[in-house]
């Protein structure tokens, strides 16, 4: 990504050329409340997405009822040991203990070494989906052991926003 520096003015940065993005802090399509909105996060085995302290994740706003939950394989996954699982979960975007469930959207039996050594789509069947979140929420994925060599997924959350009075 080029700059160039131009102090006519002030100083500021120009930015020439696409910009670089990291989709393991997701992003989500536009809706207005009461309508089923998505947001997905796309990553490889070595970056999964984690709690992010920096503000630079995708976040559920509080109020949201998930609705369901996706793990796209896009690149099989191998792991040393070959007994790998992976969770998909929610963490409390203020780095609390309230919403914090590893594996609340997907769970190691959703998510095994047969499932995700294949490329294809699972549902995800955590306790999280159907409910409400009551604080905001970040997206995690975790692997049961941390031994990945390989791999490359998209996670895509579908959810409800509700505006907190007809929560």
């Amino acid at each position: 990504m080029p700059l160039s520096k131009d102090d006519s003015i002030r100083t500021q940065y120009q930015n020439y050329g696409v910009r670089g993005t990291d989709t393991k802090y997701g992003g989500e399509t536009a809706g207005e409340y009461g309508e089923l909105r998505k947001v997905e996060f796309v990553f490889d085995y070595n970056e999964l997405p984690s709690y992010d302290s920096a503000n630079l994740a995708q976040v559920l706003p509080a109020n949201a009822i998930i609705d369901s939950v996706d793990f796209d394989v896009l690149v099989a996954f191998t792991s040393t040991s070959g007994t790998t699982d992976m969770v998909v979960g929610l963490a409390d975007d203020d780095g609390g203990a309230n919403i914090t469930d590893p594996n609340g959207l997907a769970t190691a039996a959703d998510l095994t070494q047969a499932v995700i050594a294949a490329l294809g789509r699972t549902a995800g069947s955590g306790a999280q989906i159907g409910t409400t979140i009551l604080e905001k929420s970040q997206v995690t994925v975790g692997s049961t052991v941390a031994d990945l060599t390989a791999g490359r997924a998209r996670v895509v959350v579908r959810y409800t926003e509700v505006p907190a009075a007809q929560a």
